[in-house]
């Protein structure tokens, strides 16, 4: 299709485009439809890999959160 390192991001823009569309344009069913055929264009692989980097942000982003709320209740970092 084109670059391996591009497809996801421009099929994202994709999406973000048509919700947009959907959004400002009040197109629903027109945008539902492109979104859904945008999403055949992602493989078994690349499914995982966003599932899996999803796994691994909101991880991140929990740890972030529990030391943000440690340091703002006046408690010592909870990793230390």
């Amino acid at each position: 299709m084109m670059n391996r390192f591009l497809k996801l991001p421009w099929l994202a823009a994709g999406m973000l485009f048509h919700m947009g569309i959907a959004t400002f344009m009040g197109l629903v069913s027109f945008s539902t439809v492109m979104i859904g055929l945008e999403l055949f264009m992602i493989t078994d692989s690349e499914y995982e890999l966003i599932v899996a980097r999803g796994k691994n942000a909101v991880t991140l982003l929990r740890r972030l959160l529990s030391r943000l709320g440690a340091r703002q209740n006046g408690l010592s970092d909870p990793a230390t």
